[in-house]
Order: structure tokens, then sequence, then C-alpha cells
């Protein structure tokens, strides 16, 4: 049944647009894993980008440690992102993993000397 719902799902003509969604948002560094809340009026997602809680470099690959950034929809476009904060980021590998549909929720990763961990972290009153 896999199979012919695999070939079923492949003859349907997807047209697909990848659109850089400019300055306010992307920059010369990585950044990656983006999340919509649910209403899709905030965007948060991983960024190697330099910024206050990113100016060590990580030894093993010579980038910034990851940080989560923010941004919010104001009038249909993204405002610029910003650093999500001492909250949530620190000075090692901080990276989202997922948005709760109620977009005040969040899982993330935060590295570590013996790997990392998940986190749910709560976003309240702009914190």
């Amino acid at each position: 049944m896999e199979c012919i719902n695999g070939i079923q799902l492949n003859l349907i003509k997807n047209s697909i647009t990848i659109n850089n969604l400019g300055p306010n948002i992307n920059t010369e560094y990585d950044e990656y894993a983006p999340y919509v809340s649910a209403d899709e009026e905030k965007l948060f997602f991983t960024s190697r980008r330099l910024g206050d809680h990113a100016k060590n470099i990580d030894k093993n690959d010579g980038l910034h440690y990851e940080d989560i950034f923010l941004s919010f929809r104001r009038d249909g476009f993204w405002s610029p992102a910003v650093n999500a904060g001492n909250n949530i980021n620190s000075r090692g590998h901080d990276a989202i993993c997922g948005v709760f549909e109620d977009g005040h929720t969040m899982i993330i990763f935060k590295g570590g000397i013996r790997g990392g961990d998940l986190f749910s972290v709560k976003y309240n009153n702009g914190e």
C-alpha cells in the first residue's frame, strides 16, 4: 500500500518556490531550523551569526556557537531578527527543535560538555 501511495503522490505536480526572507532575517552566517507559530506571527530559528551570546567560537568547526533568534510579522513583513536572550541562549550551543501550536512553548537543544539535552521553554510577555 505504501508503494501505491508513493506512486500516486509522485504523479502530483507540485510547484515549490524558495524565497530569501531578506536582510531582516538572513545574514552571511548560517540560519536554519525555522519554525513559524501557528498564528504565523512569530518566526523562531537557529543561527550561527555573531551576536551578544555567540561571541565565542566552537573549536570543533571554527564557527560561532548556535543561538536562537526571533522575529515578528508586522504588516506582512518579518521584523529584524533579535537574539532570544539570556533566558534561552547560553555561551554554548542553543538550537530550536520545535514550537508547539500555542506559539509560546518550544523545545530547544542546549549543548554541553557531555553532548547536550532537550528542554521545554515557555515564552511569556516578551521573554
